[in-house]
């Protein structure tokens, strides 16, 4: 059987300090890989003069900073081999990971997608989650899969997005077709492109980390706001070109949009902004009359003191 190809493709924005232990991860993989694109997004320290010490194999693209999903696209672009694999410029792999995960492409060879389980580390590399399925339960149900299609990929995936996105290895022609990464949505565009390989193809997990993912200062988002508001996108997007086949797998697609300006609300209630909670909650309700919102909906109707009043009350008694 002939073994496929596999191009890597790194994003990079102010992480030189890091690339060298990720580009090591890389090369010391049991399965090798074809070729390394760097896809420099701008960055304004001195990536672009130390890059050329870190190894003649590298192919390095400088670009106006233009965000991570530009920066992924101009690397599908650019790679050449049968499987795409991107992985961020901090983070690291296991020594197995390609080649157990090239061993599900060559089992079923109806999969498109193959992503994998990640700890997440400190800057200095200490574990801080041993496994990112186990931590939100999931890992007992893609263990017994052992690296089979996932049933209801496309729900299971909007009710929670279980691939990380430098574990996945992809097929470089499905990339293609899909047209990428959504470079408007600048939180959730991962579940965006993953949710519509999905609804075309047979997407797997295998159970093992095979990333160890590092949280530092730079990466750390401070206000999750944003990154709520851009998840209603994803979730209108989904339902967009997703609806029949939620549908077929007994998921209402108005819910996910529904859940989505609910969560939204309750961050903004949470940060005392009622006006805008009501305007989300109320939002909510008319996608699909559901009782968190429809709670939370009259709780921003009442006076302010009293808002103020009952949510200490609450925070007493919990």
């Amino acid at each position: 059987m002939t073994q496929p190809t596999i191009s890597v493709v790194i994003p990079t924005y102010n992480n030189i300090d890091f690339l060298p232990d990720t580009l090591k991860s890389i090369r010391t993989q049991s399965y090798p890989v074809s070729e390394i694109i760097i896809v420099d997004d701008g960055s304004t320290d001195d990536t672009h003069e130390k890059i050329y010490t870190l190894g003649s194999d590298l192919i390095y693209i400088r670009q106006q900073n233009s965000g991570p999903s530009s920066a992924r696209n101009k690397g599908i672009a650019e790679a050449s081999g049968d499987l795409v694999a991107f992985c961020d410029a901090d983070d690291q792999w296991t020594s197995e990971k390609l080649a157990e995960q090239v061993m599900c492409f060559n089992n079923c060879p109806d999969i498109a997608l193959v992503a994998s389980d990640t700890a997440i580390t400190d800057k200095e590399g200490n574990i801080l989650i041993p496994s990112l399925l186990e931590h939100h339960g999931l890992l007992s149900f893609f263990q017994k899969l052992n690296g089979k299609p996932v049933q209801d990929a496309l729900r299971r995936l909007l009710e929670k997005n279980f691939i990380p996105t430098s574990t996945v290895l992809v097929k470089r022609e499905v990339l293609t077709k899909a047209g990428g990464f959504r470079s408007d949505i600048k939180y959730g565009e991962d579940l965006e492109l993953w949710g519509r390989i999905a609804v075309e193809h047979e997407i797997a997990m295998v159970p093992k980390v095979h990333e160890l993912k590092r949280e530092h200062e730079t990466n750390l988002t401070k206000d999750i706001t944003p990154m709520l508001v851009d998840l209603i996108k994803v979730m209108q997007a989904a339902r967009d070109w997703g609806a029949e086949k939620l549908r077929s797998q007994g998921a209402n697609p108005n819910a996910f949009v529904a859940r989505a300006m609910t969560d939204l609300g309750y961050r903004q209630f949470d940060m005392a902004d009622y006006v805008k909670a009501r305007t989300n909650f109320w939002r909510s309700l008319k996608e699909r009359l559901n009782y968190r919102a429809l709670k939370y909906f009259i709780a921003c109707l009442l006076p302010t003191p009293m808002i103020r009043t009952a949510r200490r009350i609450k925070q007493l008694l919990s």
